[in-house]
């Protein structure tokens, strides 16, 4: 592939501090590039989206950018096969002045798990895919890293099969953050005080929550802004001691998932971090027990 002489052929979403694009070298190999500016990222189908680009400063943005280019080399070079493949991390600069950064990954074509699409497939499907999330999140976690920002958007279905993307917030086992770092509705409370040290855990919980919606149930409510930043840290306290979950789960019964679906959810997302599952491996377990015994005669 030729990371030099490349074009931004058209945008494909747009995240909180970056905008994705689809792109073509000179020798037309396709590819994904998640870019960001110093500046606006001009164009005209980006309108309502460049503000939210425009929150964070931009040493922020690109620290983000290398830590994902990073993980996501170190996870692809130990053969994980459940992560987006990243090709290459490079500066735009023009005269000597840093004008952004672009990385360059695979392009992905399909749907992320948050899509509408995903949430009318049939129960056995969506059990598949969230085996397979569950697996890929395990993967990271087998080589000492935590995501810290799991959600539905974060899976791409490609084919028949789901990677995981998004390293920018991923962190070693035992780091403390000391701020918020994640996405509002689906971080357990101790992520939002940023006082403790993660693991695996911080990733159980936000997967329940991320399952939950996938399912049919809804993120948890969690208000960020800057007036409610005292009452923000409280809530979350008090919230860490609770032991019991805080999910609006999807209805059970002939119209809706099993409950023993809903019970799993729930002991992901208890609260208390003590009471909690401590790794992914008991959650794989469970859900391929439960597909084994839901299995048509």
């Amino acid at each position: 592939m030729d990371f030099k002489n490349y074009k931004l052929i058209e945008p494909i979403a747009a995240g909180a501090e970056s905008v994705l694009y689809k792109a073509r070298d000179s020798e037309r190999n396709e590819f994904c590039v998640k870019a960001i500016r110093r500046f606006r990222l001009q164009h005209k189908s980006l309108c309502p989206l460049r503000e939210r680009e425009e929150r964070y400063p931009y040493r922020r943005k690109k620290a983000h950018l290398q830590n994902e280019y990073k993980v996501s080399r170190s996870l692809y070079a130990d053969g994980d096969e459940s992560t987006v493949r990243i090709y290459h991390l490079r500066e735009r600069k023009f005269y000597g002045l840093e004008l952004g950064c672009d990385l360059l990954m695979e392009f992905l074509s399909g749907y992320d798990l948050g899509t509408t699409f995903v949430r009318t497939l049939p129960l056995e499907d969506k059990l598949k895919f969230l085996i397979q999330a569950a697996e890929a999140i395990n993967n990271l976690h087998k080589r000492g890293y935590i995501h810290l920002d799991i959600k539905p958007p974060n899976f791409i279905l490609s084919g028949d099969m789901v990677k995981i993307i998004d390293f920018g917030t991923t962190a070693i086992r035992g780091w403390i953050p000391g701020r918020l770092v994640g996405t509002p509705g689906y971080m357990p409370p101790e992520q939002m005080l940023g006082k403790e040290q993660i693991d695996e855990a911080n990733d159980v919980f936000s997967f329940g929550v991320a399952a939950n919606e996938v399912l049919g149930g809804k993120r948890l409510r969690q208000e960020l802004s800057e007036s409610s930043k005292r009452e923000r840290k409280r809530d979350a306290y008090y919230s860490a001691l609770s032991e019991e979950s805080p999910l609006q789960c999807p209805k059970t019964g002939k119209t809706g998932i099993p409950p023993e679906l809903v019970t799993l959810l729930r002991e992901c997302t208890i609260p208390s971090k003590s009471k909690r599952y401590r790794s992914m491996r008991p959650v794989i377990a469970q859900l391929r027990e439960f597909v084994q015994g839901h299995q048509p005669d």
